[in-house]
């Protein structure tokens, strides 16, 4: 772990197991240790959805300059963190899995630290890029969310007459936001998209592929795909997300598209899918 801020603070982290991990300070008495936090101390209690590799915790204060008076940086997530040297209003920030160090110069202040953005092409699905924001004074809880969002494939479906089968089936996401701002939790509108798996350094991330034909019988492949956060209606200059879906019938492509809904971040789109009314 380094942290970077109060010099000379002691810094105890947490283990989900409720084990103290580590702590830069003489290890104190048994009598002692059971004593409350004194009312200078910072205690952030931390959650998350998905799995946390590398951590950064940052302090604000809550004045007008909401300058940063503390950073921590970690390669696990501590359940609970006790901070002393720190009182009065503070806005108490968490960002995990970033691909990269974060800009030393972004995080002086806390209104630059909100235009950080990541971009949805060095997204990892399995540890995706997560982040909270709460005001604290004394305590503060974080409760990490991704950015990514979810679009979950339920089943897909043959309705084509005669049920000819429907081969090499693809199901991909085009239109994809191309980045977002790591603290924003709404109002997302693209400026840039991500269209192809090609842009993008996990294609697994918005496409995959059907081994088997579909023909009369409905299959159930529980594809998973993510896209970024577009929350806004669709207009000029903010498109939405689309799904597609391509393959072969009796010799002959077939490319079918449909509009995903608003999608907010860490939201989940579910779809069942018919090709021959997709």
């Amino acid at each position: 772990m380094a942290a970077i801020g109060t010099a000379g603070a002691a810094v105890t982290a947490v283990s989900c197991t409720g084990e103290t991990i580590f702590q830069d300070t003489v290890k104190e008495d048994r009598d002692t240790a059971a004593v409350p936090p004194p009312q200078d101390t910072l205690t952030l209690r931390l959650t998350a959805v998905r799995p946390v590799k590398t951590l950064d915790l940052l302090i604000y204060d809550h004045s007008w300059t909401r300058s940063l008076k503390w950073h921590g940086s970690f390669e696990y997530m501590p359940q609970e963190l006790a901070i002393p040297g720190l009182s009065g209003d503070l806005i108490a920030v968490a960002i995990a899995n970033s691909p990269a160090p974060l800009n030393a110069e972004a995080l002086r202040s806390f209104d630059s630290a909100e235009l950080l953005q990541m971009r949805y092409a060095d997204e990892d699905p399995d540890c995706p890029l997560m982040s909270a924001v709460s005001a604290a004074n004394g305590t503060a809880e974080l409760h990490l969310l991704p950015l990514l969002c979810e679009v979950q494939v339920l089943s897909i479906s043959n309705s084509i007459p005669g049920s000819p089968l429907a081969e090499n089936v693809r199901i991909s996401l085009t239109g994809v936001n191309a980045s977002a701002e790591v603290l924003r939790f709404d109002g997302f509108r693209p400026v840039e998209t991500v269209d192809s798996p090609a842009e993008v350094k996990h294609p697994s991330i918005m496409e995959c592929r059907i081994p088997q034909p579909i023909g009369m019988y409905t299959v159930y492949p529980a594809i998973k795909l993510f896209c970024y956060p577009s929350d806004g209606p669709e207009a000029p200059g903010c498109p939405l997300p689309e799904i597609v879906l391509e393959c072969t019938v009796a010799g002959e492509s077939l490319c079918i598209t449909r509009l995903l809904p608003p999608i907010g971040r860490a939201e989940t789109i579910k779809a069942d899918l018919d090709i021959a009314l997709f």
